[in-house]
C-alpha cells in the first residue's frame, strides 16, 4: 500500500467516525442549536448546515479524538452566522433538561435563565458548554477559537455576573 492509498483509508475512516458521531450525537447538536435560535426549523436547518461542513470539510480534520469539539466548533459558528441577524440568544428549555434534579424546583430553573439571557452570547456560551455539556476548558478553548486562560478568565467573568443577576433576581421574587 503506497502513500496514496493510506491516505484514502486514513480519510474514509475518519470520514465513518464523523457520520457514527453525527448519527449518536444528535440531539446534542439539535440542543445547542435550539438553545440559540428558539425555533425548531431553524435549529434543524443549523443542524442540517453542520452536518453538511463537518462532512465536506472531514479532511480538515487532524486529530480524530477532538471530532466533539471540532463539530461542535462548525455548530456554535453556524449558530452565530444564523444570529447576526438578530440581536440576542435566547437560552431555550431544552438547555434546562439535563438538569431535571427531583431536588431542584421550576422557580431556580426560571431564575437561571433569566440570569442566563443577561449574560454576552460569548459568555453565555462557555457557561452552556461547561456546565450544560460538561465540556472542559481546553475543548471550549478548542470550539470558540480562544486561548485556555482566555476561557477560564471569561468563565469567572460570566459567573461573578451570573451570581450578581441570581441576586437580583431572587431578590424580585
Amino acid at each position: 500500500m503506497d502513500e496514496k492509498d493510506s491516505e484514502v483509508v486514513v480519510q474514509y475512516l475518519k470520514r465513518k467516525r464523523l457520520e457514527e458521531y453525527l448519527i449518536e450525537n444528535q440531539k446534542y447538536l439539535y440542543r445547542i442549536a435550539f438553545s440559540y435560535v428558539k425555533n425548531t426549523d431553524d435549529a434543524f436547518e443549523i443542524v442540517q448546515n453542520t452536518i453538511y461542513k463537518s462532512l465536506s470539510s472531514i479532511k480538515l480534520l487532524k486529530d480524530i479524538n477532538s471530532l466533539k469539539p471540532w463539530v461542535t466548533r462548525i455548530l456554535v459558528n453556524n449558530c452565530f452566522d444564523f444570529l447576526k441577524s438578530n440581536s440576542k440568544i435566547i437560552l431555550s428549555d431544552e438547555v434546562f433538561e439535563k438538569t431535571n434534579d427531583d431536588n431542584k424546583n421550576i422557580l431556580d430553573k426560571i431564575v437561571l435563565k433569566k440570569a442566563l439571557d443577561k449574560l454576552s452570547p460569548k459568555l453565555k456560551i462557555i457557561i452552556i458548554l461547561r456546565f450544560f455539556e460538561d465540556f472542559k476548558i481546553k475543548d471550549i478553548s478548542q470550539v470558540l477559537d480562544m486561548k485556555e486562560n482566555t476561557v477560564k478568565t471569561n468563565l469567572y467573568k460570566a459567573l461573578k455576573i451570573l451570581k450578581i443577576n441570581l441576586g437580583e433576581d431572587l431578590a424580585n421574587v
